[in-house]
């Protein structure tokens, strides 16, 4: 949700990159089995999603859907006029899908206006994910007012800085690394399941994670013998 400087709650959705993925480059088959039927696209009023070219490039699609408009913001400005217009015919094919399929009216109708987002370049052929992520931010920060210009500093200095903080702002925002196990990333899902605590990073394991023998297993809940988990082990 953002607000705006009126203080009326904006909804934006935020399609994840797979399902973006595929309206904008899946067959028709394919994109059936991905019409988002649980979503009712009129409760928002604008979508976003990164998409990820060839599995090697990121880039941000964002759909306005008071203004009915579609911006494509490629991190190395390229070409992004045609992956607008591809953008625009693409999403409008995939509501017209679900208004076919699904009987759902909502965008169905909306004839995408290409919308370009002026913004600077990365410098590097790496960062595109933090331009993405800092574009995302600005254009929701702002919405429903839609920037025509975003500034990031792409030299090496400023990545890394950024970088920083949205690694710091991910775990803070991620659940505690203790309640979960440092294997599977699971909490405890049956009763008296049995964890063990590694003696050097203090991190805790699901005992049927590892590769401990039940002898073993027996030997550090019950001896306290010192055990050390895989990540401190390499």
């Amino acid at each position: 949700m953002v607000k705006t400087q009126h203080d009326t709650a904006k909804k934006v959705l935020i399609i994840n990159h797979y399902t973006a993925g595929v309206i904008m480059n899946a067959k028709d088959e394919v994109i059936n089995r991905h019409l988002m039927p649980k979503v009712k696209f009129d409760d928002f009023d604008a979508a976003v999603g990164a998409l990820n070219v060839h599995c090697t490039h990121w880039t941000l699609v964002f759909l306005n859907a008071a203004s009915k408009e579609v911006s494509v913001v490629d991190p190395l400005g390229s070409n992004e006029e045609e992956q607008t217009k591809t953008a625009g015919e693409r999403f409008r094919r995939f509501f017209q899908m679900r208004h076919n399929i699904l009987s759902r009216k909502d965008w169905s109708n909306i004839r995408w206006r290409p919308k370009k987002i002026r913004h600077t370049n990365q410098q590097d052929g790496n960062s595109c994910g933090v331009f993405v992520m800092k574009f995302g931010e600005v254009i929701l920060s702002e919405f429903p007012d839609v920037p025509n210009y975003i500034s990031i500093d792409g030299s090496l200095e400023a990545v890394t800085e950024i970088r920083q903080q949205m690694a710091a702002t991910i775990l803070a925002s991620s659940e505690p690394i203790q309640s979960v196990c440092q294997l599977c990333g699971c909490k405890e899902t049956v009763e008296n399941e049995l964890w063990i605590q590694c003696d050097s990073c203090l991190l805790w394991t699901h005992t049927k994670c590892t590769d401990l023998t039940q002898k073993e297993v027996d030997s550090v809940t019950k001896d306290n013998s010192p055990w050390l988990c895989t990540f401190c082990i390499m």
